[in-house]
């Protein structure tokens, strides 16, 4: 059986923005410490837990369109407002 990169190898080698979310009652947790050094970005959801997008679903979508403001195109972050799912994360977050 020949060796196959890991999740982690695989993900260290992507040529894309990376974002790791985690849950501020999951903390401490390494990764957020590892994962920035091969230029992945860390969010910190507060008052979640491994659950943070139910637990705190508004701050799960702030920090999801803060990483996506800032690496993605104005026109293709316009098309995305504009999509159903957009709609329906937005009305969780009210």
């Amino acid at each position: 059986m020949r060796n196959l990169p890991t999740w982690r190898q695989q993900l260290y080698n992507l040529v894309i923005p990376r974002l790791c979310i985690f849950g501020e009652r999951s903390l401490p947790d390494a990764d957020t410490q590892v994962l920035p050094t091969h230029g992945i970005e860390i969010g910190v959801i507060p008052n979640a837990g491994h659950g943070m997008m139910w637990d705190n679903p508004a701050a799960f979508v702030q920090v999801v369109a803060r990483f996506v403001a800032r690496h993605v195109s104005s026109e293709a972050a316009a098309q995305a407002s504009t999509s159903p799912c957009a709609a329906a994360l937005s009305s969780i977050s009210r």
